[in-house]
């Protein structure tokens, strides 16, 4: 199966996931300078409160050395740890978007699925050590 043909598959499960897991008439959004976060609302509150995630994205992007011209990166965070084959965090780059399992949050987490998008963008695709990257960032964070 080719990369572009896993992406596309990978873009459609997580829309349909997300659409299931949180409906359409509790979810809410909020914007920071990089990111548009989007959940239930208790959820985007709690997640911005605790998390300064513009400057986890600087962070990401002087680690990184990447400044790329990018849209912002949309945040969906969801409750679902209970289902099988549960991914904690994913960054999907059909839609620029990075989803997260609420239960599992971390600054480390959002950092490494941050530089999967700045990357991504910085190089116009995924590169063979975007994980080693990605993974690089989450490790330089408390440095």
């Amino acid at each position: 199966m080719t990369y572009i043909r896993k992406q596309w598959i990978a873009a459609i499960i997580w829309t349909t996931l997300s659409a299931l897991i949180i409906p359409a008439a509790i979810v809410y959004g909020a914007e920071t300078k990089h990111t548009t976060v989007r959940g239930r609302q208790s959820d985007v509150a709690s997640f911005l409160k605790s998390y300064d995630v513009d400057t986890i994205f600087e962070h990401a992007q002087n680690t990184l050395e990447m400044y790329p011209e990018m849209s912002k990166v949309r945040i969906l965070l969801y409750h679902n740890r209970n289902q099988p084959d549960t991914v904690r965090a994913d960054y999907v780059y059909d839609n620029n978007t990075i989803y997260i399992c609420i239960e599992d949050i971390t600054e480390g987490v959002i950092a490494h699925e941050l530089a999967h998008a700045i990357s991504f963008h910085q190089y116009g695709g995924n590169r063979p050590d975007g994980e080693t990257l990605a993974k690089w960032v989450d490790r330089m964070l408390n440095y």
